[in-house]
């Protein structure tokens, strides 16, 4: 591996994240239905975490427009900077913001499933995160 290879790998590294994050998602979204209780707190948690981000999201975004212009200008203005490093802020900020969204959509449902396991078997549901989902 040399240093002109690295820019390549690196994002690789990120899609096969986000392809373990949506197939881990796909397993708890098809685990079998929950009692109705927990459904209906995991929905609440569900809604207000959703609220709370939408808030976060709309500041945090012009605030990365804002970072990403000034990364730009001084691109423009320094020749040791270049304009990439904007563009590479952008991706990752996009890339957070997807990762926390797709977070925010598995966490209730693996809540109930955690409950679940831990009624079953105790002893068990250390092992919920490494396994798949019944």
């Amino acid at each position: 591996m040399n240093l002109e290879t690295l820019p390549l790998l690196i994002p690789a590294f990120g899609i096969v994240d986000l392809i373990f994050t949506w197939w881990k998602t796909q397993e708890f979204n098809n685990s079998p239905e929950k009692p109705k209780q927990m459904e209906k707190i995991a929905t609440s948690i569900k809604e207000g975490t959703m609220a709370f981000s939408k808030a976060e999201y709309q500041f945090l975004f012009f605030f990365a427009l804002l970072v990403a212009g000034i990364l730009h200008w001084n691109a423009t203005q320094n020749t040791e900077s270049n304009e990439m490093v904007a563009l590479a802020f952008v991706v990752g900020t996009f890339c957070s913001a997807l990762t926390g969204f797709l977070s925010i959509k598995l966490q209730p449902r693996s809540i109930i499933v955690l409950q679940i396991e831990l009624r079953i078997a105790r002893w068990k549901s250390w092992r919920l995160p490494f396994r798949k989902v019944r």
